[in-house]
């Protein structure tokens, strides 16, 4: 059981670092690609869905792209997701069609803009992190798993797990410092 608990945190951690790296693919200075942008979230119907869902992605040039619309009424939801987005990009719309997307000029303060995304970013995957290991925890200490006869064997389980912990908050940091170095 003990073996399963220590598969199944560290294939969730692998999950959390994989989201975080998906998320930085829209942070980047100066240049503009389809994958910047494909999944940012979209507010559409009731729910959320990602960008790439409802339009075809044409690259123009490194600050320019072009989204061709799926569906017209979409418009006026994916302008409203880039500006909910925080990234700084303008998104322009030229008919029922079709929206331009631009990068903003490179300045200072959008250098310190996109940091800051970075860091928030971050910071949801730390505590997506903190969330699992407790919800592991207290299923050791809560739950008494039929393994875990003694309190020693659950004291272990629970390093074993603290030491998991670690070496994933450790991965996200280095993610998250080389990330916000990048942007410098």
């Amino acid at each position: 059981m003990i073996k399963k608990l220590l598969e199944e945190l560290k294939a969730d951690c692998e999950k959390i670092l994989k989201s975080l790296q998906e998320q930085f693919l829209q942070i980047s200075v100066g240049k503009l690609t389809p994958d910047t942008v494909k999944n940012i979230k979209i507010k559409f119907g009731n729910g959320y869905c990602p960008l790439i869902k409802l339009v075809r992605i044409e690259m123009l040039d490194q600050r320019t792209l072009k989204l061709i619309l799926h569906d017209p009424k979409s418009a006026s939801s994916i302008i409203e997701g880039f500006e909910k987005s925080d990234l700084g990009y303008t998104a322009d719309a030229q008919n029922n069609t079709q929206i331009l997307i631009k990068a903003p000029t490179i300045t200072e303060e959008y250098k310190q803009q996109l940091q800051k995304a970075c860091k928030t970013f971050g910071y949801q995957a730390i505590l997506s992190l903190q969330e699992l290991r407790n919800s592991i925890i207290d299923r050791i200490t809560k739950k008494k798993i039929a393994e875990l006869t003694s309190d020693d064997m659950r004291h272990r389980a629970k390093q074993s797990i603290e030491d998991q912990v670690k070496v994933s908050k450790k991965e996200l940091e280095d993610t998250i410092e080389k990330k916000c170095k990048d942007l410098k």
